[in-house]
């Protein structure tokens, strides 16, 4: 049993260093130790990234929305005005105000003077100049809207792809990760298995050194020529005997025990006393 033990261990301990070396090498070629770390990373980068994509994606909804809009207006005025990618356009927004102080000036104006007066007839065609230059600054606004929109388009496109290599560096390293577990978990049930074998073989060794028990025979048995069995007529006998014996017992100890009195020579014998009369016992 010994010799057979050693044979398995030496195979395990091949077994043993074929899987050590495989996990080093495993180890060293993918570089296990940061994987971890980088792990750690990718998590805070693809965090990011996603961060990143539901911003770009709402601003390229805003974008296509005011686009829409821009569209259903048909370029009048008022409706891009009510439009607020239009309306915060820092040139449509100063021209707005500077439309209406002109507004205000040219009220004040309306009061003192009539619409012929010099002023008056040029504070409206400065209105009119500002209204025009608001009419450029919207459109400026809306080809920067329209430049603003394949931009957005492409920076959506740009982060899909890093999200998409990220997902792909992820399930790389949960891969390798996942094979160097199965590796280290190769060379822990080698390394079992080759201590349980090394034990049981100790075992057997001090096994081997214990002094047998010194066993002679003291008399040869004898083979029978009989059946061996019950001797059942010996054992009735000696049944009916005991029972005998044993009611004339229980006879026996029944009559001692009673103290009845039942004929007059029985109650003078016994209370040494005269008896004087009898009850007799009418049977009829």
């Amino acid at each position: 049993g010994s010799e057979s033990l050693v044979d398995v261990v030496k195979r395990l301990e091949t077994k043993l260093r074929d899987s050590e070396r495989r996990m080093m090498e495993f180890r060293e070629k993918n570089q296990i130790s940061s994987v971890d770390s980088n792990l750690k990373l990718l998590e805070q980068l693809g965090s990011k990234i996603r961060t990143d994509l539901v911003l770009a994606r709402k601003d390229l909804e805003t974008a296509e929305t005011n686009r829409k809009l821009v569209e259903d207006a048909k370029g009048r005025r008022a409706e891009l005005l009510s439009i607020s990618a239009i309306a915060k356009d820092p040139g449509v927004a100063l021209a707005s105000q500077q439309i209406a102080q002109q507004h205000l000036i040219l009220a004040g104006f309306t009061n003192r003077y009539r619409p012929q007066h010099p002023k008056f007839f040029a504070a409206r065609q400065h209105l009119e100049s500002l209204e025009r230059s608001q009419q450029q600054e919207i459109e400026k606004a809306i080809l920067t809207l329209d430049t603003s929109l394949p931009v957005l388009q492409s920076s959506e496109k740009s982060l899909m792809a890093e999200l998409v290599k990220y997902e792909q560096r992820v399930q790389e390293l949960n891969r390798l990760s996942a094979e160097y577990s199965a590796l280290e978990r190769e060379v822990a049930t080698d390394t079992a298995l080759q201590q349980s074998v090394l034990k049981r073989i100790k075992e057997l060794d001090l096994t081997k050194d214990v002094d047998s028990v010194p066993v002679s025979v003291a008399e040869v048995a004898v083979e029978p020529t009989e059946p061996s069995g019950p001797a059942r007529n010996t054992l009735i006998a000696v049944g009916v005997f005991m029972g005998l014996c044993f009611a004339v017992g229980i006879i026996y100890f029944l009559e001692s025990s009673d103290n009845s009195l039942r004929t007059v020579d029985e109650a003078e014998d016994r209370l040494q006393h005269p008896v004087l009369g009898a009850v007799s016992i009418d049977t009829g």
